[in-house]
């Protein structure tokens, strides 16, 4: 046979040349009967390699993918598949594929979920495998976001009255203390945490802006002392046109005018009354601008702890500078702390404001911005109050106010009406007038009891403000120095 003939056999012709050979050729039909058997043996060749495949891919789990998950997770999920056989392994590798396909396609920020940030990881886990168990971190960080959004949805829940009161006021600052006192448990349970960048310097951040917030503590007490001077003259009105006295003479309106008049020198802002205070006796005695080197218009107590040229708008605008909502890295690396660091920097800028919109303080200014994700489930309630009292501010007969308190309120409605009264009256008083006068002094007397009930209890919960961030930064700062310096 010539080179040019020669063909490779195929197994076909292999077995049919097999067969001749055994039976020393065959015929046509043979030939036929042959082919069908080969035939019939590669159908069932193919029909047993097919059944093998659809039984191996119907057999794989579903798995729900989920467009949030981590590369932590990922890498979870990649060491937890049991590689036994070929088969499994092939099915490992292509769930695997189809985990980080997911991760590469999520384009969503962390925090732009409607639920819960904190619950996310959460969800993650249960989502791949139901077994999981979400660590003690992660409910005790979601537990903590739970209770701030419950605290302050009962603080937005009050009516228009009942707001800026100095009951709510003390409410408030409750609510602060527990917040605070929960953070505090939070960086203890997690001191090996605190030195660890990027949440070493999220903490210090935090306090240096509760730094600040102490010198807002100390002029908010400082605003409870003013209020308590201008109840000291609310009592002279009431002393001189007692509801006990027989008749309500010349004299006795004359004493209640000029403690009217010192009354509403002293509400107004200390740079419109300068020089009129300067050329006025007060009404407990002599003018002291003699005694010592103090300019005009000086109506502080001798208790004050800030400087002049404090600021309340500057305070407020330097506790809320730079502060912005973690980004999904920070989240990560800080095992997720990054979020309760910005939760309570939050909560102690609206305090502050609040407190600032509410006491007269030196220098007051309502015009911080709260730059808060709605996703936040606390930032409903805040963000709502904070527009409530940006309103009440709005409002004609509280635009030039000393504070938004709701006793102050009453207190200039009441001196104004006695003021008209006092101004009005003829004498001898008719029975009519008389009886007027008596109602306002009953009114006023009831405004000036609560308002004497409620600043002691009021400047307690500051003092108590005050050292729980003192101790809070004290222990924190000792953690985190404990931390880098190891001995």
């Amino acid at each position: 046979m010539q080179r040019s003939d020669y063909r490779p056999k195929g197994k076909e012709e292999d077995l049919t040349e097999t067969v001749s050979k055994k039976q020393g050729g065959t015929t046509g039909e043979e030939r036929r009967a042959e082919q069908q058997i080969v035939g019939e043996k590669k159908f069932r060749q193919s029909s047993r390699m097919q059944e093998f495949k659809r039984r191996r891919w119907s057999t794989r789990p579903s798995v729900l993918i989920d467009q949030s998950i981590t590369r932590k997770t990922i890498m979870t999920s990649i060491c937890t598949v049991r590689v036994s056989t070929r088969a499994d392994n092939v099915k490992g590798r292509m769930l695997a594929r189809r985990y980080v396909f997911a991760y590469r396609g999520s384009s969503a920020p962390f925090a732009s979920f409607g639920r819960s940030i904190l619950s996310i990881r959460r969800d993650q886990v249960h989502s791949m495998e139901g077994n999981h168990e979400a660590s003690s971190l992660e409910l005790e960080l979601e537990s903590f976001q739970k209770q701030v959004a419950d605290r302050f949805h009962d603080l937005s829940a009050v009516n228009s009255e009942d707001l800026l009161s100095l009951s709510w006021i003390r409410r408030l600052l409750d609510a602060f203390i527990c917040c605070q006192e929960e953070f505090r448990v939070i960086l203890f349970n997690n001191k090996a945490l605190l030195s660890r960048p990027p949440l070493d310097r999220l903490i210090n951040e935090f306090f240096e802006r509760s730094v600040k917030g102490l010198d807002v503590c100390n002029a908010i007490r400082d605003g409870i002392e003013q209020i308590r001077q201008w109840q000291k003259h609310l009592e002279i009105v009431l002393c001189a046109l007692d509801s006990h006295q027989r008749t309500l003479g010349e004299g006795q309106f004359r004493r209640a005018k000029k403690a009217l008049i010192d009354l509403a020198i002293g509400m107004l802002d200390e740079k419109d009354s300068g020089s009129v205070l300067a050329h006025r006796n007060r009404s407990f005695g002599r003018n002291n601008t003699s005694r010592d080197n103090r300019p005009p218009g000086h109506f502080r107590s001798l208790s004050w702890s800030i400087s002049r040229n404090w600021s309340a708008a500057k305070q407020l605008l330097a506790i809320g500078n730079n502060l912005a909502a973690p980004r999904g890295n920070e989240i990560t690396a800080t095992n997720g702390l990054a979020v309760p660091v910005f939760t309570m920097n939050s909560v102690l800028l609206f305090v502050m404001w609040a407190l600032v919109a509410a006491i007269p303080c030196q220098d007051r200014g309502l015009q911080t911005h709260f730059s808060i994700p709605r996703q936040f489930i606390w930032a409903a309630p805040i963000l709502s109050l904070h527009e409530r009292i940006l309103e009440e501010s709005k409002k004609r007969e509280r635009r030039n106010a000393s504070g938004l308190l709701k006793e102050i309120h009453q207190i200039e409605k009441c001196a104004r009406h006695m003021t008209e009264l006092a101004d009005s009256v003829q004498f001898p008083l008719i029975e009519e007038r008389e009886a007027e006068v008596r109602q306002a002094v009953k009114e006023l007397s009831q405004v000036c009891e609560a308002t004497k009930d409620g600043l002691d209890p009021l400047e307690r919960q500051v003092r108590e403000v005050f050292h729980r961030i003192v101790r809070s930064r004290t222990e924190g700062l000792g953690s985190l120095t404990r931390a880098n310096n190891p001995e």
